[in-house]
């Protein structure tokens, strides 16, 4: 964890601009630093929905996670972007250079780098922030920041004659835009309070909308601040108990055998033991219950294979788990029952992987013809696959190998090259980046193909956060379990050598761990449609990701810290997060619920 990190909220530039030495105004303690477990939440006090920018979401989440030293540094916005990202991005700018003298600095804010939202905002606004005093603001007596920004775009790339204006589709030229806003913040504690303002700005031509307007004023409606590992413990322990209570309370999942099968797992891996009543139930349901939808066909027989292991899984290499260290050694004591059971459920799999694309799934093993392969149900049978091993059970051959030479097709072939960060350095306070350049490549949901006959889904396919997680930890396990095998059952599986296989399994890792480190959000989970689709399901894919790599830090970055204190700050009092299945994955992103991989995979050579 970072403790007292150089990750400040945005609305306290002015702390983050001023430097030792700097001249500073008497009585004004402006060299606060929020760490990364920080949150705040803002709730909307203006009429209007903002609709000319998007629009404004009634509430803001601002984490010290999403600040670095130039302002936030999450690059995940979209054509459809709400408006209160774009209030996010600009009243929060911080200047890249810190401030030499006295109050008042400028900066550039450049769209350009937040791809591909450039119909919403110019390419490029200049941005002059000033103290102006003090005022009274939300009964408080606050520091006055005004942030003026103006802009135009260069000449915009218009449709073709005939064709019709699509949003998101040209850089429309924009012209006169103005932001005038308003910060205040309590000098005595470094929050910021609120801030509140206008935007404008013209469009002009007869292809697209002529002006925009909008008012805007948040105010902070609760906050967390703390930078201590204790403190977060305690968070984290009480949203579990919570969370845990929930579950048992809720009656649902009883009736519907998928849900059943991922309360038992999670319960398990929250360290309940069979005996307790709800886990019980839980497992008893997830084989005899009377409904098998909801949680999907492969997906339930997945996870009836990770509670399977779950129930045998030592307390102290549980502990080892939560505590992010690879235990030493694995024992798994499957009784004859739970072994047949698995079995039973590990050959369904089997048989469900796609005649056209085999080491592929999609759900389940009926009406094949017309289905679709998809990384998420591939990713959960990897994991089953994984469990099944670990727990001594014989995979059937050939399907490793072919899975990952499929899982290769769903990424991105080329992307921008970075330098990942690889660790966090206590005493200079900053991330380091280290090893050669490589390109930054995603995962699809789907594959970028033409869809069977009698499949309805779109084939356009875009590289999105939880997929990419989930095509990175299929590597990574795929990758493990050859190396697990015997050196016959190895030689069976790949007859004709295995070394081109694992440098593609280490080139797809590497290329995913790269667009992670680019484009990682702990807020959102990044490049879906609307930033928020699959949230909970992303962090649990996270979790693994973390665990499997292994890595403490994922981009700039502690995934663990500032995920779990996220999710302690946002969840409701009756301790479901959104529903069961979100409140399932939740818990397994903060018990870290992945068990590490034996073989340590070792990336950026």
């Amino acid at each position: 964890m970072r403790h007292g990190c150089a990750i400040a909220t945005g609305v306290v530039m002015l702390a983050l601009c001023l430097q030792p030495g700097a001249p500073q105004a008497q009585e004004e303690k402006l060299q606060w630093r929020l760490p990364a477990t920080s949150a705040l939440e803002f709730e909307r006090t203006s009429e209007g929905d903002g609709a000319q920018f998007g629009y404004f979401e009634k509430k803001l989440l601002l984490t010290g996670g999403q600040f670095g030293p130039c302002g936030i540094t999450e690059r995940i916005c979209r054509p459809d972007m709400p408006g209160t990202d774009l209030l996010a991005r600009l009243v929060l700018q911080l200047p890249a250079k810190p401030a030499k003298q006295g109050f008042k600095w400028n900066a550039t804010f450049d769209s350009t780098e937040y791809r591909p939202a450039l119909n919403l905002l110019p390419d490029k606004i200049d941005l002059a922030c000033t103290q102006d005093g003090t005022r009274d603001y939300a009964a408080m007596n606050c520091t006055v920041i005004r942030v003026r920004g103006t802009g135009s775009d260069p000449e915009p790339e218009k449709p073709k004659p005939g064709e019709p204006y699509k949003p998101g589709s040209y850089n429309m030229q924009i012209t006169d835009f103005v932001l005038e806003a308003e910060l205040f913040y309590d000098p005595e504690n470094g929050l910021p309070r609120g801030f509140a303002g206008t935007m404008t700005a013209k469009a002009p031509g007869d292809w697209a909308q002529k002006e925009r307007k909008a008012e805007f004023q948040y105010q902070l409606a609760r906050f967390e601040v703390s930078g201590q590992r204790r403190v977060l413990d305690d968070h984290v322990n009480r949203a579990i108990e919570k969370a845990i209570a929930n579950l048992r309370s809720d009656k649902s999942w009883r009736n519907v055998r998928g849900s059943a099968a991922l309360v038992a797992y999670t319960l398990l891996q929250c360290g309940i033991k069979p005996g307790d009543e709800t886990l019980d139930a839980a497992l008893l349901a997830m084989v005899d219950g009377p409904k098998l939808q909801q949680f999907g066909h492969l997906y339930h027989a997945a996870v009836i294979i990770l509670a399977l292991e779950a129930k045998v899984v030592p307390e102290a290499e549980r502990i080892a788990n939560a505590q992010g260290i690879a235990p030493g050694k694995l024992v798994r004591n499957l009784t004859p029952e739970d072994r047949k059971l698995m079995q039973e459920k590990l050959d369904y799999l089997a048989s469900g992987t796609l005649a056209d694309t085999p080491g592929l799934w999609s759900y389940g093993p009926e009406n094949k013809a017309v289905l679709r392969p998809d990384l998420s149900n591939t990713q959960f049978a990897v994991l089953a696959f994984a469990a099944a091993q670990r727990c001594g059970l014989e995979l059937p051959k050939g399907v490793i190998k072919a899975a990952g030479e499929q899982v290769l097709q769903f990424q991105q072939v080329n992307g921008p090259k970075i330098t990942r960060v690889a660790s966090w350095n206590e005493k200079t306070g900053k991330y380091e980046r280290k090893g050669k350049p490589t390109e930054a490549r995603g995962f699809a949901y789907h594959l970028p193909d033409t869809p069977k006959p009698g499949y309805a889904g779109n084939t356009v396919v875009e590289a999105y956060g939880s997929m990419t997680c989930a095509g990175v930890c299929c590597l990574l396990l795929l990758a493990d379990m050859v190396e697990s095998m015997t050196p016959d059952r190895r030689s069976a599986e790949f007859p004709s050598g295995i070394k081109t296989w694992r440098q593609n399994c280490e080139f797809g890792i590497e290329g995913g761990l790269a667009w992670l480190d680019q484009n990682l959000s702990l807020t959102r989970n990044p490049w879906t449609k609307d930033n928020a689709t699959n949230y909970y399901f992303y962090l649990y894919a996270l979790e693994r990701t973390g665990a499997l790599a292994p890595t403490e830090v994922l981009g700039e970055h502690q995934w663990y810290s500032e995920g779990a204190a996220l999710l302690a700050f946002t969840q409701p009092e009756t301790g479901q997060w959104h529903d069961l299945h979100d409140t399932c994955f939740a818990l397994l992103f903060l018990k870290r619920a992945t068990i590490p991989t034996r073989t340590r995979i070792l990336t950026g050579k």
